[in-house]
């Protein structure tokens, strides 16, 4: 199976707007590859234009026979309303946030980064690094907002914590497809 895992950066997302934040980078992680930040809004050290951003992410749409979300409905909406990319049929879509709630609905969290820790003993040390930098360089951040300010910080910086979730989400899948195949196999038998 060609999988292709996917997550937007965005400006700060406004609570009750209909209209989804706009992108201002993409994480893209392809099949076992490496994973590439495709940077083309903050304010420095951004990749590529919008445009080549779109033209890659649709190629490895194309080539993929599943395209990975850890919240698909955020990812998605971003998708098709900033870069007018059609969504894939759902048979395609795999989101790790429902997964974890099918292999586990008494689970504690569904945030990728606390499951990842929890169950891929990966914690965010990125995170940390760009939450520092975001609280020292953007005057209205704090310890509590600082994630609504990630599109003010460097693209390269953001680069690192944008490829951490897409190699996070990517192993989180490989996990619960196969505790979820397994289950599926033991009810047709």
């Amino acid at each position: 199976m060609q999988i292709t895992t996917i997550d937007f950066e965005t400006a700060a997302i406004v609570n009750g707007s209909p209209i989804p934040p706009k992108p201002v980078g993409i994480a893209l992680k392809y099949g076992d590859g490496r994973s590439k930040y495709w940077s083309w809004g903050h304010p420095e050290t951004n990749n590529c234009k919008r445009s080549e951003a779109k033209k890659q992410l649709i190629e490895y749409m194309n080539a993929s026979d599943a395209i990975v979300f850890h919240n698909a409905k955020f990812d998605l909406s971003v998708m098709s309303h900033w870069l007018n990319v059609d969504v894939p049929p759902a048979c395609e879509i795999f989101d790790t946030m429902i997964m974890a709630f099918l292999c586990n609905p008494h689970e504690k969290s569904l945030g990728l980064k606390q499951l990842a820790d929890k169950l891929l003993d990966m914690p965010p040390l990125e995170q940390d690094e760009l939450r520092d930098w975001v609280i020292k360089h953007v005057p209205k951040a704090n310890d509590k907002s600082w994630g609504a300010h990630i599109a003010q910080a460097p693209g390269s910086l953001v680069g690192m914590y944008a490829t951490g979730d897409v190699d996070r989400t990517y192993l989180l899948f490989k996990q619960y497809h196969d505790i979820l195949t397994k289950d599926a196999e033991g009810l047709a038998s």
